[in-house]
């Protein structure tokens, strides 16, 4: 990390461990139990100041010593593991076109076998460009918006007296098909969330 200081250009930085620090929760109110994290309070400082007199950098040792040992290999490093602008722009398209998370991984390993990203890292770069196609809308009006640009056949309810969705149900257009011409069979998948919601025990 670094941290610069000056008005023209940076006249002061700061560099430490990427394990400096402690964890700080988003929320500390909804920190989940087993929140992991590799900040161990690392000590290492490093401290470079440009001199006014001849614009050249002067590096003061802070701390030299780390509380941790060192890493063994550079897999799992955030910096390391980022995906370039074509590789953002290839997950992207991956996930248009509902690639899963490891074929995604894996096709970006085959076109540069010194890629170092994580599958939490390809998690990542997903959501962004999920959240990104969604823009300001939620979950629910998204989804509600492929579903008018497939074509879906969709019905929703809401709560009483507000436009909180209650049910919401949907069929593709090939399901409509196969209802009209057998419409003695219907099958329903109503399982969202059983396991979650522990649904199955009632």
């Amino acid at each position: 990390m670094s941290e610069g200081r000056g008005s023209k250009s940076r006249q002061l930085s700061i560099l430490g461990c990427e394990m400096g620090d402690k964890y700080k929760p988003y929320k500390s109110e909804l920190k989940q139990k087993g929140t992991r994290t590799k900040k161990c309070d690392c000590p290492y400082r490093l401290k470079a100041r440009r001199t006014s007199e001849d614009g050249l950098w002067r590096l003061t040792v802070v701390r030299g010593d780390h509380n941790h040992e060192p890493a063994g290999t550079l897999l799992g490093h955030a910096y390391v593991g980022r995906l370039t602008s074509e590789e953002r722009e290839m997950v992207g398209k991956m996930v248009d076109n509902k690639v899963k998370l490891g074929n995604m991984l894996l096709a970006l390993k085959n076109a540069n076998p010194q890629n170092l990203t994580t599958i939490q890292q390809v998690y990542n770069e997903r959501m962004t460009h999920i959240r990104a196609k969604m823009g300001a809308l939620t979950q629910i009006q998204h989804l509600m918006r492929l579903l008018d640009e497939d074509k879906y056949t969709h019905w929703s309810r809401s709560e009483e007296g507000s436009t909180v969705i209650r049910s919401l149900l949907w069929a593709h257009p090939d399901s409509i098909q196969l209802f009209n011409q057998f419409p003695i069979v219907v099958l329903l998948d109503s399982t969202y969330k059983t396991n979650k919601y522990r649904t199955w025990l009632v």
